[in-house]
């Protein structure tokens, strides 16, 4: 009978053990999945940065000449990228981070590219979003909510670029004090500064009196 019990008691703890080291190997292998995936998106993301960095070096010597709104549907399709990434790894990811900067410099060199194409070739209405996933977060998901249908109605006349109020980031820091924002979600709207929540319709109004 002894014995029997000890055989059972074997058998139990073999198996336990065994259920662990299978636990501890599929987790590994999922970390290295996600390792893998995330070098992968990461690569993407960063060889179309390079990529819009060079068409904007170009476009900024032949302004006119240049769709503006193209680089801005190029820029806003590696936002969703990284919207993804960060969804899928955290928002708090390191390495997260250091492509949002990336990709924030790019969204402000794009902006002031923007300004300029306003100007001297087209008018626009140009929007600058800054938001927080932190402060206000809902407030700030409401507003860009709104903006993705404003871009998608008024996709000739309209050009959006998204800030992150609470990223780590000297050039934002110059902006935020250039526009005075000292809340979020606050919107820049053709170099006019509108601190907190602004409704649709407001906005629609502001686009259609520019035109």
């Amino acid at each position: 009978m002894k014995k029997n019990l000890k055989v059972k008691y074997i058998a139990i703890l073999s198996t336990t053990t065994l259920t662990f080291i299978i636990g501890i190997i599929i987790g590994q292998l999922i970390a290295e999945y996600k390792m893998s995936e995330f070098s992968s998106f990461a690569t993407k993301l960063r060889t179309s940065l390079l990529t819009i960095n060079t068409q904007e070096k170009i476009a900024s010597e032949y302004l006119c000449d240049v769709n503006i709104f193209k680089l801005t549907e190029e820029k806003s399709n590696l936002g969703r990228t990284l919207t993804y990434l960060e969804d899928k790894f955290g928002k708090d990811n390191e390495r997260i981070i250091e492509l949002k900067k990336e990709y924030s410099l790019i969204s402000i060199r794009q902006f002031l590219l923007a300004k300029k194409y306003s100007e001297r070739c087209k008018n626009l209405t140009i929007i600058l979003f800054f938001y927080s996933n932190i402060n206000n977060k809902t407030e700030s998901e409401m507003q860009g909510f709104i903006l993705d249908s404003i871009y998608l109605k008024y996709p000739e006349k309209v050009v959006i670029y998204a800030l992150d109020y609470d990223l780590d980031c000297k050039a934002i820091d110059t902006l935020e004090n250039v526009y005075n924002i000292t809340q979020v979600p606050s919107l820049v709207i053709n170099d006019k500064t509108y601190l907190g929540f602004v409704p649709k319709n407001e906005i629609e109004n502001i686009i259609l009196q520019n035109v």
